[in-house]
């Protein structure tokens, strides 16, 4: 996925302030300060927000008694109303949070491409590669954006975003600035949003990692299984759907402006 440093925009009940960072690439939203922490003499008035009409639902709620799915529903309520600044994507949700990524660079578009036009012969009928898609699910208050989704016409027929266990294959392309976010955040929730194949394919460097079996790790649910290789080693992926394989020898790598491009 695409990113710069995520901008992130907590969702928790207790804040009652905030305050905006501005690093090179991207905005940060986060609590000053919660009711906890904040003790105020008595002649004192309470803190205003910040004059910010999208994030006024966020910082204005007095409820701590919100659930996970009750906070998850409120961000997506921000989030559908929420108009991404130039030159970034439109968030996900994890963590009680808002994450919003940087737009993607060409080459990470020519490499989704490169690999969806290899994968769409291969698929059984009514089974495409389609990008972008949003994809949730509230009982884990997550809602993500693979690069790459292979699931079936009639799945994506929805108003709603696409149901995780509707998915055979999940692909993320990582971006030069924020790897973790595949490597690390996406890879513990799409085990436990249930889908059963996950590929991150790394042009910064040349190298795909390829995880599947769902299974516990830990007490947690994860992939039991983990392939990283390098671009010259051809993907296969064994569904319960077919066997696809995707040739890597020819998809593009970053170049040092995309590296820099952080």
């Amino acid at each position: 996925m695409s990113t710069a440093e995520p901008i992130i925009m907590p969702g928790r009940q207790d804040e009652k302030t905030a305050h905006f960072v501005s690093p090179p690439d991207a905005y940060t939203w986060k609590p000053e300060r919660t009711l906890s922490e904040t003790v105020l003499p008595a002649e004192t008035p309470e803190p205003e927000p910040p004059d910010t009409a999208d994030l006024a639902p966020v910082a204005d709620r007095g409820d701590v008694g919100m659930t996970k799915q009750a906070i998850y529903r409120h961000l997506r309520e921000l989030r559908d109303d929420f108009t991404p600044p130039p030159g970034l994507t439109y968030p996900e949700i994890s963590d009680e949070q808002i994450v919003m990524m940087m737009s993607p660079r060409p080459r990470h578009q020519l490499t989704a491409k490169d690999i969806t036009r290899q994968l769409d012969p291969q698929l059984p009928e009514g089974i495409f590669a389609y990008e972008s898609t949003d994809v949730d699910d509230e009982n884990l208050g997550k809602l993500r954006v693979p690069d790459i989704i292979v699931t079936s016409r009639e799945a994506m027929m929805t108003d709603d975003p696409l149901d995780p266990r509707e998915i055979t294959l999940a692909i993320e392309i990582v971006s030069p600035s924020n790897p973790d976010n595949d490597y690390r955040d996406k890879t513990s929730d799409y085990p436990a949003m249930g889908i059963p194949h996950y590929l991150i394919v790394d042009p910064r460097n040349g190298t795909w990692t390829y995880q599947w079996q769902i299974g516990k790790v830990g007490g947690l649910v994860a992939y039991e299984n983990r392939l990283h290789l390098s671009y010259k080693n051809t993907v296969t992926i064994t569904t319960e759907l077919g066997e696809w394989t995707i040739e890597t020898g020819d998809l593009p790598r970053y170049s040092e402006r995309d590296m820099r491009h952080v």
